[in-house]
């Protein structure tokens, strides 16, 4: 716990180089008054996790602060995980809680990203626009998560995934890989393709601008209704 007294505190650093860096209890870095905005928390490591009911929060009166797990945006920094997940009753906060904007939530992987729990990013209720979400593994994905970038008085923030080849497939289910929780024990428990229903993206859709990249393809498949609509309601 290293909660924000001030603008220049509340700066979080697990890292764990060589090893599994995990959590399953509460990491707080959250503006501890009404004038700050929230703190930095990084968790890196060869393989970083969320397990169980764990919070991460780095949120702030006057605007979010930010998390990274795994590395930073698209990979950078100067450590990554080759794994990283979050279990699905696992949050990470960086809100703006009266003013300002939502803060940055990065969850990245070298090889793969199981993510099945919540962000939440958004802008302040008097006024701020919604936050910036990467969820992404730079070859596997798998989502089964929700994301919250909305904005009361401002604009909606992003979610961004960015594996290395991306299918949108028909239906109504989560339509991720299999869903199975990664095997720690398991040298080398890497996903494959990143696959996501039409549903899934469209619910979404209202309460994050999502952009979809890829290294290689996004596909598309047969959708029973034609239309794929990313647009928030």
């Amino acid at each position: 716990r290293a909660q924000r007294i001030d603008n220049t505190g509340g700066v979080i650093r697990l890292v764990g180089e060589g090893g599994n860096t995990i959590s399953s209890g509460v990491i707080d870095a959250s503006a501890g008054d009404d004038q700050s905005t929230g703190g930095d928390i990084e968790m890196l490591g060869d393989r970083v996790a969320l397990f169980g009911d764990a919070v991460v929060d780095a949120s702030g009166a006057t605007g979010g602060g930010t998390v990274h797990l795994g590395g930073a945006a698209h990979g950078s920094g100067e450590l990554t995980a080759e794994f990283t997940q979050v279990s699905a009753d696992a949050t990470i906060l960086a809100d703006a809680g009266v003013s300002g904007d939502g803060g940055e939530v990065i969850v990245w992987a070298d090889d793969s990203t199981w993510f099945y729990g919540s962000a939440s990013v958004t802008g302040g209720s008097e006024s701020g626009n919604g936050g910036f979400v990467e969820i992404s593994g730079a070859i596997g994905l798998d989502y089964a998560g929700f994301v919250d970038a909305t904005a009361a008085n401002g604009e909606l923030g992003m979610l961004l995934f960015d594996p290395a080849s991306i299918t949108i497939i028909d239906g109504a289910g989560p339509g991720t890989n299999d869903g199975d929780v990664p095997d720690w024990s398991d040298p080398n428990p890497a996903l494959g393709d990143f696959q996501i229903s039409e549903q899934a993206l469209e619910n979404q859709a209202a309460t994050a601008s999502i952009t979809l990249a890829a290294t290689n393809d996004i596909t598309i498949e047969d959708l029973t209704d034609n239309t794929l609509s990313l647009l928030t309601p």
